[in-house]
């Protein structure tokens, strides 16, 4: 793969993933303007969590992985046999939907005295019924991310683009017409889902691509990804025991706080088309490490903005209809804290990858027990002693991250990933510099403004600008450093 191609398809990741950060944003303005931040919506928020512990970690598992071995049976054995493989994983997929979803609904029905412990009784049953919402949603995501992986096998990523997009404008459209429901939120995402999957099979060959091909290996690694990201959920179910305990409204604040920053994280990470590069293995170290150095130079000054104006962020998206002022003080509250967590992600969504890639995905298992280990702790101090509400959730969610990003760091050198750790170390801290020299005079610049609006504009604006300007100057410094020989620096 040359790097101009890679630079290619990077730009137009980056376009795209715009444009359904756009849609995404559009979406959650629609949610928060029928819903609010409302009891209701704590509820469906707690249903999201279980539906992704056991339908999405699947599906999002399957995608990883069938990238990895549909670029290894074209490149090893020719588009014939590819193509075999990917009819047989689709019709697999297909099959393996149904009996996802009814895992995922049987599944609530044990997880809901733990993840909503601080429920009611009629809350909780309200949690189980609203699982059956998204049982047409779980269903359809392994036959899409199939058809996905089917493509960016191929590097044809913009039918893929074109899918993504697919999928915010159906699911807005159909909130726009149903909208008298908590349930309509799962089922416009399935309606989105649906347009994308019947954009993406047409032409694809691949449903009418028959003979035998062994699904073994990728049903092997795909479940391996699985159970580790079984392990992954625990953190999940710690952190949703601690949520219920929190007033009624504040895990709406969290989770639209958390979906809005999704949307950066994955505008930042190219919709992880890194990983078909990164499954090459000539010169995996230097392309993992400049990947690293480009996540933390774009999330760092993300963070700063996010932190620095995440009221007028918050008041400008969300502060309409049943999205009152209390619920935007509460969400920005916890936007301001969880924004740092770009940071982190920046880290440790690349590294752990790469530990995907070269088959050491168990060794995940103890980067999420690491975080469960601190985030115990944290959640008894802050939310069930301290009772910081939302506002010590976020905290308590960037308490088990920070140190646990180390322990990843150090287990993907152990798989013989080497990263020159004091090297990527200077432009976290030019980073780090630059969003601090930014950050104070745009709110100095901000503070002229009362309404929100100019606020944003103006600080915002400056912000941008300074940013711009000061790694403008590094480049152009930086371009006269030589980076050190060794590979061994730490």
């Amino acid at each position: 793969m040359s790097r101009p191609r890679f630079i290619s398809f990077a730009a137009s990741a980056v376009s795209v993933s715009s444009a359904s950060f756009v849609l995404a944003f559009v979406r959650q303005l629609l949610i928060a303007d029928y819903f609010g931040a409302s009891r209701g919506l704590d509820i469906y928020f707690i249903a999201y969590a279980v539906a992704n512990w056991v339908g999405f970690a699947l599906a999002t598992s399957l995608d990883s992985i069938a990238v990895i071995h549909f670029v290894r049976a074209r490149e090893g054995n020719g588009a014939a046999s590819y193509l075999k493989l990917a009819g047989a994983a689709l019709r697999a997929s297909a099959c393996m939907g149904l009996i996802v979803a009814a895992t995922t609904v049987g599944t609530a029905y044990l997880l809901a005295p733990i993840v909503a412990t601080g429920f009611s009784p009629q809350e909780r049953t309200a949690l189980v019924r609203l699982m059956w919402w998204f049982v047409p949603w779980i269903c359809l995501l392994l036959p899409y991310y199939v058809m996905a992986a089917r493509y960016k096998g191929e590097w044809r990523f913009h039918r893929v683009f074109v899918a993504e997009i697919l999928v915010g404008i159906a699911s807005i459209a159909w909130l726009v017409a149903n909208h008298g429901s908590i349930r309509q939120i799962p089922m416009a995402y399935a309606a989105g889902y649906t347009a994308a999957l019947l954009w993406l099979l047409p032409g694809s060959r691949t449903v009418m691509a028959l003979g035998r091909t062994s699904l073994r290996p990728l049903l092997r690694d795909t479940g391996a990804l699985y159970l580790t990201n079984q392990v992954g959920n625990i953190p999940g179910i710690v952190d949703r025991h601690f949520q219920s305990f929190v007033a009624a409204g504040g895990i709406a604040a969290i989770g639209y706080a958390s979906q809005l920053l999704m949307g950066v994280s994955s505008l930042i990470g190219m919709r992880d088309i890194f990983i078909v590069p990164l499954s090459e293995a000539k010169d995996r170290d230097r392309r993992l490490e400049r990947l690293v150095i480009g996540m933390l130079l774009l999330s760092t000054p993300a963070a700063g903005v996010i932190a620095s104006f995440a009221p007028e962020i918050v008041r400008i998206l969300f502060e309409r209809g049943r999205f009152n002022a209390e619920a935007a003080d509460i969400t920005a509250s916890v936007l301001r804290i969880l924004a740092l967590n770009l940071v982190v992600g920046a880290v440790t969504t690349p590294l752990a990858r790469v530990l995907q890639i070269v088959r050491r995905i168990r060794l995940i298992h103890i980067y999420y027990l690491t975080v469960t280990i601190f985030l115990i702790p944290a959640g008894f101090v802050l939310v069930e002693h301290l009772h910081l509400g939302a506002e010590g959730i976020a905290w308590m969610n960037l308490a088990g991250s920070v140190p646990a990003s180390g322990v990843l760091a150090y287990l993907v050198a152990r798989s013989g990933v080497v990263l020159r750790w004091r090297y990527i170390g200077r432009f976290l801290a030019l980073a780090t510099a630059v969003t601090a020299a930014a950050a104070v005079p745009s709110l100095a610049a901000a503070a002229a403004f009362v309404d929100p609006l100019p606020r944003l504009l103006v600080g915002g604006g400056s912000y941008a600008s300074i940013v711009a300007a000061c790694y403008g100057v590094a480049w152009i410094k930086l371009n006269h450093v030589v980076p050190p020989r060794s590979a061994n620096i730490r």
